[in-house]
């Protein structure tokens, strides 16, 4: 099944997916739009053997994401994970493209995973309602941010747990079906 995972320098929250694909690896077909774990992105790094220093500087570029996408497309294997899953990377987009964007793809489940933390605590619950505009079954973290959100399958913000709500897909697709 596909699931997508949208964060913007949230590299917490993103530990938490690096540690998931670890557990679940080529189970999943992976989507990310706007960044991807620190892990994955060393794996990435890794398999276009690519110098940390250039890295650092690739990264600097403001085309970065869009150079990113081109290498990470549907059905290309990251090996330092040992992951012969499909991985998809979307570069972020402009504010009037991003409901058609996230429309587009064609997810089973979206992921909103957040360490609790003060910062996240305070944070709104847009990104889940913009996963559910959108049609998605969502997976979000057990933390007080998405507390008023209904039709949400809620998992403590612990990598072995999303592992294995991510084993229920169907559960979860029923669940936003409520």
């Amino acid at each position: 099944y596909t699931t997508l995972f949208r964060s913007i320098g949230h590299t917490g929250d993103l530990m938490i997916i690096d540690e998931v694909m670890k557990l679940l690896g080529d189970e999943v077909h992976w989507v990310f739009m706007g960044m991807v774990p620190p892990g994955t992105e060393k794996a990435i790094q890794e398999s276009l053997n690519i110098s940390d220093q250039e890295w650092a500087m690739a990264k600097s570029r403001p085309d970065f994401p869009q150079l990113l996408a081109n290498h990470v497309k549907a059905g290309s294997e990251t090996p330092a994970f040992g992951l012969s899953t499909t991985l998809e990377f979307h570069p972020g987009v402009p504010f009037e493209q991003y409901g058609a964007a996230l429309g587009a793809l064609r997810l089973d489940v979206a992921l909103a995973p957040l360490v609790d933390n003060p910062f996240n605590r305070a944070k709104s619950d847009l990104r889940v309602l913009e996963y559910g505009a959108a049609g998605f079954a969502v997976a979000a973290s057990y933390v007080p941010t998405y507390d008023n959100c209904p039709h949400i399958f809620r998992i403590d913000p612990d990598a072995e747990k999303w592992a294995r709500s991510e084993e229920h897909t169907s559960e979860l697709q029923s669940h936003h079906d409520l």
